[in-house]
């Protein structure tokens, strides 16, 4: 792996959503967080919005980050698992990454 480039794409998005009642329809944008600029001490953080169509009751999101060999750079500030709150049709995730 180049040291200064890093490609992050669809890094978390092996996403398995539990849902605590029927949800119609599920959205995430964008669909990857990317960054090709990351070195060594470097600190990033992306904004990904999971969307509902309509959140009739709240529903439980697990997040699966898809990325063995940089996982452990790779935090969740919400957690790996939270609530997507009833009426709420649009719920920011913040994905932060810490290169070692």
């Amino acid at each position: 792996m180049k040291k200064n480039i890093l490609f992050l794409s669809i890094v978390f998005l092996g996403f398995n959503f539990i849902l605590v009642s029927f949800v119609y329809g599920f959205g995430v944008t964008p669909p990857y967080v990317n960054n090709e600029v990351l070195t060594p001490g470097s600190h990033f953080e992306s904004t990904v919005y999971l969307s509902q169509g309509e959140p009739l009751s709240d529903a439980m999101a697990e997040v699966t980050i898809d990325a063995p060999e940089i996982e452990k750079w790779i935090t969740i500030k919400q957690g790996k698992n939270f609530i997507m709150p009833k009426g709420e049709r649009l719920v920011p995730m913040t994905v932060v990454i810490d290169v070692p």
